[in-house]
């Protein structure tokens, strides 16, 4: 028996995943990436509470992204270290592999 969604749920199931979308528009056009890192914590946020390990590494994968065009901050390369590490599976997964090869180059 599947768990019943509230309409709260249901109004925030993509909510991760938009935020996620919109960042990374902001950070394709180059124009606010103030804008881009709001709506990428924005998402990671939402992920988290949520349990949503999968889009919670592709947000942290968009806000590395965004840190290699400040040449900036490592935070967002320890937390990609740390949320790799709490994988348990899905080792073979395209974002995953993504992030483990980040971290190799870094």
């Amino acid at each position: 028996m599947q768990p019943r969604l509230d309409k709260q749920d249901t109004e925030r199931f993509y909510a991760a995943e938009i935020y996620r979308l919109l960042g990374e528009a902001c950070l394709r056009s180059g124009k606010n990436l103030d804008q881009a890192e709001q709506y990428f914590s924005k998402g990671l946020k939402v992920a988290s509470e949520q349990n949503a390990k999968s889009l919670e590494l592709k947000l942290c994968l968009s806000m590395c992204d965004l840190h290699d065009l400040r040449e900036g901050s490592d935070k967002s390369r320890l937390q990609l270290e740390g949320l790799c590490g709490s994988f348990t599976e899905g080792f073979g997964t395209a974002d995953f592999v993504k992030a483990k090869a980040r971290l190799k180059k870094a």
